[in-house]
């Protein structure tokens, strides 16, 4: 990118570099989103390189950031533009997007430049009120997120810059404003504690909403996107978005674009990890994932999944699943189902179940062998 001349007999009374057509600036909110469903900012260093990343643009528009925080998957802004053309705005952020882009494409497997959303979310803002508590907001974002209890202990937001040692500044705000009014309200609305954003700020749909949830996940197993979900591992990434959103398995299939031919499989596994895992009933279980099961084939392969992971008994599996024993019906039909589709012996699959109750297994035996 091109520097660009400036005036030197404005330099020094606005603090930056770059070219002007205001005299006033305009204030903007600014969110940078990455691509649903993935981290875009994955550790420490990642986000870092990103603050970085906007000491390269700085010297080269007339751009100011008065505030910002860095997340998991989004950063968020406020900004001082002394360009009445908002293209400078969105150059500045492009900038720093690509820069930013290049690095993560280098350091974590490459996904073709595709790290963010395509659009920057630009809301203008004149209300000095609602400037500050902008402010505010950003650096709450730690806090609303989980990553911190408040304001002074996350490393990626302006709040605990040192003056003159970052990347924001509140000159401008200083110069509209007056400093000694806008360090009074800064330190008071702070004091507050952490806020919420503005609806216009992060408004966002049901599912937004969902990819929001699976980033908190993918980033518990370390994966940077969706695709990067190891196969073991899904069965635990659809339980824990189940238990943040209450979504049901048919959503959160789609939502991971899951193709509907591994449906069942996936099924199995959730179902087996809730009752393992999460000690949840059986019905409990299809009431989670509002799931229709037309047959008993769900019970069925649940109990010999159980009994071959752990090795448990089918009395212990049917009451952790909350549901009656003996059950001799069902038991008949899921040993002439085992017969029949992997060719295993009733009397086999009995031992194997800890059957040892004399006259159940002559009940299944007698039915099994006369059918």
């Amino acid at each position: 990118m091109a520097k660009v001349t400036i005036d030197r007999k404005y330099q020094k009374s606005r603090d930056f570099l770059g070219a002007y057509n205001a005299y006033k600036p305009d204030f903007y909110r600014v969110s940078v989103d990455g691509k649903p469903s993935a981290i875009a900012f994955p550790d420490d260093m990642a986000k870092a390189y990103y603050v970085q990343c906007f000491k390269n643009s700085s010297a080269e528009l007339p751009i100011e950031i008065n505030a910002y925080t860095v997340i998991n998957n989004r950063a968020y802004f406020v900004v001082a533009s002394w360009d009445q053309a908002v293209v400078s705005l969105k150059r500045f952020f492009m900038a720093a997007n690509a820069l930013y882009a290049e690095y993560y494409n280098t350091q974590y497997g490459g996904v073709g430049g595709y790290v963010f959303k395509e659009k920057i979310r630009i809301k203008k803002i004149s209300d000095y009120n609602d400037v500050l508590s902008s402010i505010v907001s950003v650096h709450s974002q730690p806090a609303a997120t989980g990553l911190s209890m408040g304001f002074d202990d996350y490393r990626f937001t302006s709040y605990i810059e040192s003056p003159d040692k970052g990347i924001s500044s509140l000159h401008s705000l200083y110069k509209i404003f007056g400093k000694n009014q806008v360090k009074s309200d800064y330190v008071r609305l702070h004091e507050a504690g952490p806020s919420q954003l503005p609806q216009d700020f992060f408004n966002i749909p049901e599912r937004d909403k969902f990819d929001y949830n699976l980033e908190k996940v993918l980033l518990n197993y370390k994966c940077l996107d969706k695709k990067a979900i190891p196969p073991e591992l899904l069965y635990r990434v659809i339980i824990d978005l189940n238990e943040l959103g209450g979504y049901s398995f048919d959503y959160m299939l789609d939502g991971l674009s899951i193709k509907q031919r591994d449906k069942y499989t996936i099924l199995l596994y959730v179902a087996v990890g809730l009752a393992m895992d999460k000690k949840k009933t059986y019905d409990q279980i299809i009431q989670l994932l509002d799931v229709a099961v037309a047959d008993d084939c769900l019970i069925k392969d649940m109990v010999l999944t159980i009994n071959e992971q752990k090795g448990y008994s089918y009395d212990y599996i049917m009451n952790m699943l909350g549901l009656a024993y003996p059950n001799a019906d069902f038991l008949v039909s899921l040993v002439a189902a085992v017969e029949k589709n992997m060719h295993i012996p009733p009397l086999s699959l009995l031992k194997k179940l800890g059957i040892y109750d004399t006259a159940l297994i002559s009940y299944v035996q007698d039915i099994c062998y006369n059918q």
